[in-house]
């Protein structure tokens, strides 16, 4: 796999950091078992888990979706209408970033797609969060698919991020 850019390399990161784990490992599901029409959600993290640890929300980022480890059709990763993505989506909360969605960034299978990404708001000013997904017309090819996402001082770049996570899913 290629990475490209800033976020390509926080996703080979964090995927290292998740690879060798970041602390002892449960065995309860951290997820529902079942999601709604978009999937069913793999208990972990466990031993022999193939998606690793689920990343740890809060902060800025607190919800993403689909859910780590969560199988999702073909069909439910479509965004025919642009301003009702389905794809990829991760929550935000704005709180203490002055700039809002200027603050995060995404790449997906090693490829970072800020720029691509459509922000969902509750108002157009003094939004308190929202959603930002990368959500492709067409959808996402089947097979396992590798985001992250990160929240990053726009304005200094050089100062480590304030939240960087990683996450899998598969598509069939």
């Amino acid at each position: 796999m290629i990475m490209k850019g800033f976020l390509g390399a926080i996703l080979a990161a964090a995927l290292a950091i998740t690879a060798c784990g970041d602390g002892p490992k449960s065995t309860s599901p951290t997820a529902p078992t079942t999601a709604a029409k978009t999937g069913t959600r793999v208990a972990g993290p466990k031993a022999g888990d193939p998606f690793g640890p689920a990343p740890k929300l809060g902060a800025n980022i607190t919800k993403v979706n689909p859910a780590h480890g969560m199988t999702v059709t073909q069909e439910s990763t479509r965004s025919p209408i642009a301003d009702r993505p389905n794809g990829v989506c991760f929550e935000a909360d704005f709180a203490g970033l002055a700039e809002n969605v200027l603050w995060f960034r995404m790449a997906f299978d090693g490829e970072e797609v800020t720029t691509k990404m459509t922000w969902v708001t509750a108002t157009r000013t003094d939004a308190k969060g929202g959603r930002g997904c990368y959500a492709p017309a067409a959808g996402f090819t089947a097979g396992r698919h590798q985001v992250a996402a990160s929240v990053q001082d726009p304005n200094n770049p050089a100062v480590a991020p304030r939240q960087v996570i990683a996450w899998e899913f598969d598509v069939k």
